[in-house]
């Protein structure tokens, strides 16, 4: 089937904390339908116990798809595209103090083991804005703050992406953006591709500012729990990266 919503304006608020228990005796839902089609949909929703605020203006979405069972875990998909669309995400979380006493209770990194297998044929962005808050926090200036993100102009195309188990793929044909900071991608594109023995890179290219790189190659591991000790062999023909780039995300490495 195919579903199609246009000129929604939504508005949902909940005043109590989610019930975690509860979430996870809630059987799956099953999707059957093969289409989504979106336009001109406004949706507000508030988790007012939590202080999360979401609010989206989707101007044109729509999504193609082959099979979702989530009982299987099995996310297909042939097509994904929005265009001309708003999200921002607003929450409220204080900073946890980087003083902490050493545990004793960490486990070493386990490797990859992604319990579904996810599969999406295209992607498709287009004139999009991102918008990234928590209210907690000040907001600093002069470069990339991470807790205040405003990503705008964004433009993406991304085909073939599998991710399943220990492997994750993905061929970024095209991505760029401007973030309020005047930080600005130009140009990225290559394609990535990691497994439980080997992570490898196919013509990366980053154009930002006056910083260009170009980046192929692969590194090679016993495991991915064995990650430090890789075997790297990249080559970085015809790279610049300029000193006002590095700034926007390292601002005092200069001091």
């Amino acid at each position: 089937g195919k579903i199609k919503i246009e000129n929604v304006h939504a508005v949902i608020e909940q005043r109590k904390a989610p019930d975690i228990n509860q979430q996870e005796a809630e059987s799956l839902p099953t999707i059957e339908f093969e289409e989504i089609d979106l336009r001109n949909i406004t949706l507000s929703y508030s988790q007012l116990a939590l202080k999360q605020y979401l609010h989206a203006e989707l101007k044109e979405a729509f999504i193609d798809i082959n099979e979702i069972d989530l009982t299987k875990n099995l996310i297909d998909i042939n097509n994904v595209s929005l265009q001309h669309s708003s999200i921002t995400y607003n929450f409220y979380q204080p900073e946890v103090s980087t003083v902490q006493q050493p545990s004793t209770n960490s486990e070493p990194f386990a490797g990859l083991n992604i319990p579904w297998d996810i599969m999406v044929n295209d992607i498709n962005l287009e004139g999009n804005s991102i918008q990234y808050f928590n209210s907690a926090l000040p907001v600093e200036k002069g470069s990339i703050d991470f807790n205040h993100l405003w990503i705008f102009g964004l433009q993406c195309q991304v085909k073939d992406v599998r991710i399943a188990g220990n492997m994750l793929t993905a061929e970024i044909e095209s991505l760029s953006f401007q973030e309020k900071s005047n930080f600005s991608l130009q140009a990225l594109q290559g394609k990535f591709t990691l497994e439980e023995k080997t992570f490898s890179i196919d013509k990366l290219i980053v154009e930002s500012g006056d910083s260009k790189v170009e980046l192929s190659g692969n590194a090679s591991f016993n495991s991915l729990t064995d990650y430090q000790t890789a075997r790297i062999d990249f080559e970085t023909p015809q790279s610049t990266i300029a000193t006002k780039d590095i700034l926007f995300f390292a601002p005092h490495v200069l001091d």
